[in-house]
């Protein structure tokens, strides 16, 4: 008699808590199995709903999305007929999610050390002398280093790279049978990318875990699952053995996805424009906080950024590139007052104006030059808010800025959804009920709320698949031309600099290490930090 599955799904339904909303389900007539030990790969584009398939099985379904009906089966378990307080026991020990931003899933108040002890102390009966030694056991294994001093860190001292494996740690820590990866290595720079990929498949293997492993890249998961399940429109379109979906895709959905992952990019025809810098940057030097003293303030000030230097021109895309914990993003907020600590100078250019240094105003001053820059962030989830509806987040900017009615912002907001090709009617939708492309162009649309001459987009389309992510980018191209911006663009992704930037900075430690435009950069790289990006680039799947 064949054994059963470990995990079986059932017709499954999603759908919204509000009957009247359309359509009514998100996600519909679902049906997968997953043996013990196997690896299943859930792709799909934005919205085609495999995050929310793979958040249903361990019972964290965003705000307003319900189960309707279907069976949820873990080891002859019901888990669809369970209470939150009657899965507990399952979830964390038996089935473990690695989610895809760290730093939405840490805690920021807690050190990475506890919160990986804490689920020692939830599912595992251990002396507290054991679980410290537990924890530094669990980050030996993801290949953390100096496992007892990491232990006492808080997630903003650590890199992106090393919180992803804090998250894999913890996920590990209550030994679990299957485990969950929502899109882990999306967020991280090609390198990190490429050994986080090779420590999950060989956890996996030594641990003989059965795993999930949801992508909007094909090729990520070709590497590291035995079979596949597209999605397309809320519906699982087609499974099977990975190379055979992969040799003979049989739905249209498939091919997309397999074909946008084959084409090669074609960079914009631009010509930037030159003469007095928007943005003149000049040993710029960022610190964070290291250590505390009781009512005395940090120990030390670690430098993140070491003494940069680059200009911004107007009509401009500057990219800055390198792996996590460079500085790149660091660099990027201090420019609105982000950063504890910054010295040197960001001269802003705002044409009409005289030139102001970002780093030496005021809050007063801050506020008011705030309308000639916005920042759109790279995860649209945590940066809008979900209790607004999608035209309040848009025209917040004009709310904080003052001066304007209500009337006046909505119909500024309707304006700016029909720039980002959404319609009017998600004007009175919450971010729950858009796609991920949908959620990030209301950001972009809320970037652009005061007509600002710089735009810094952190990572503004790496967690989304390729359709959508061209798509994006065709949009922030075409109201670059129409309204003359400037993009300061942070990013890991070689692909999105070619296509998109004029002149790039790599970074590399805190420091610019080498700058020039786009394609020179590509086809001559001159430093070391240049070579091993573009080598790690080409050694992905």
């Amino acid at each position: 008699m064949a054994k059963a599955p470990l995990l079986c799904v059932w017709n499954l339904q999603l759908g919204l808590e509000t009957e009247s909303a359309a359509p009514p389900f998100l996600v519909h007539g679902v049906s997968f199995s997953l043996e013990a030990g196997e690896c299943l790969g859930f792709v799909g584009a934005s919205g085609s709903g495999k995050s929310l398939t793979l958040t249903s099985l361990a019972g964290l379904l965003p705000s307003g999305v319900v189960h309707k009906s279907g069976e949820i089966i873990f080891d002859g378990h019901r888990l669809d007929l369970m209470s939150m307080k009657e899965r507990r026991p399952f979830l964390g020990k038996r089935i473990a999610m690695i989610f895809q931003d760290p730093m939405t899933a840490l805690n920021p108040v807690m050190t990475v050390g506890y919160q990986v002890q804490e689920v020692l102390q939830e599912h595992l009966n251990l002396s507290k002398e054991q679980q410290l030694k537990k924890v530094a056991e669990l980050f030996t294994e993801v290949a953390l280093p100096r496992p007892e001093e990491l232990m006492k860190r808080y997630p903003h001292e650590l890199s992106g790279g090393q919180r992803q494996r804090v998250l894999i740690a913890m996920a590990l820590a209550g030994e679990p049978e299957i485990l969950l990866a929502d899109e882990p290595t999306t967020a991280l720079d090609t390198i990190v990318q490429a050994e986080i990929l090779q420590l999950i498949k060989r956890i996996q293997k030594d641990r003989q875990l059965a795993m999930i492993w949801v992508s909007h890249d094909f090729d990520v998961v070709r590497s590291i699952c035995q079979k596949v399940a597209v999605f397309a429109d809320g519906q699982l379109v087609e499974s099977g053995a990975m190379q055979e979906v992969f040799r003979a895709p049989k739905h249209v959905a498939t091919r997309s996805l397999l074909a946008s992952a084959k084409e090669a990019t074609s960079s914009f025809s631009k010509t930037p424009s030159q003469g007095t810098p928007l943005l003149r940057v000049e040993n710029l030097s960022v610190y964070h906080p290291e250590g505390r003293r009781l009512f005395r303030g940090p120990q030390a000030w670690n430098p993140a950024v070491k003494s940069v230097s680059f200009s911004l021109f107007q009509k401009e895309t500057l990219a800055l590139v390198g792996g996590s914990g460079c500085g790149k993003t660091t660099l990027g907020r201090a420019l609105f007052g982000f950063s504890p600590r910054a010295e040197g100078n960001a001269f802003f250019n705002q044409p009409g104006n005289s030139e102001v240094d970002l780093l030496s105003l005021n809050s007063q001053a801050r506020r008011n030059q705030a309308r000639h820059l916005a920042m759109i962030f790279q995860d649209p989830d945590a940066s809008l808010d979900p209790r607004m509806r999608v035209h309040e987040s848009i025209a917040e900017p004009l709310w904080v800025q003052g001066g304007t009615s209500a009337q006046q912002r909505r119909k500024v907001a309707e304006q700016l959804l029909e720039e980002v090709q959404l319609p009017h009617s998600l004007a009175m939708a919450f971010p729950f009920e858009l796609s991920g492309g949908q959620r990030q162009r209301v950001a972009i649309a809320r970037a652009l709320a005061l007509r600002p001459s710089l735009v810094v987009c952190d990572e503004a389309v790496s967690a989304l698949d390729g359709p959508v992510q061209q798509e994006i980018l065709c949009l922030l191209q075409e109201l670059q031309e129409r309204h003359g911006l400037s993009y300061l663009w942070i990013t890991h992704d070689w692909g999105v600099v070619e296509t998109f930037a004029d002149r790039v900075c790599v970074m590399d430690h805190g420091r610019i290490v080498e700058e020039g435009l786009v394609r020179e950069v590509l086809e001559n790289p001159k430093e070391v930090p240049t070579i091993q990006l573009l080598k790690a680039r080409l050694s992905l799947p």
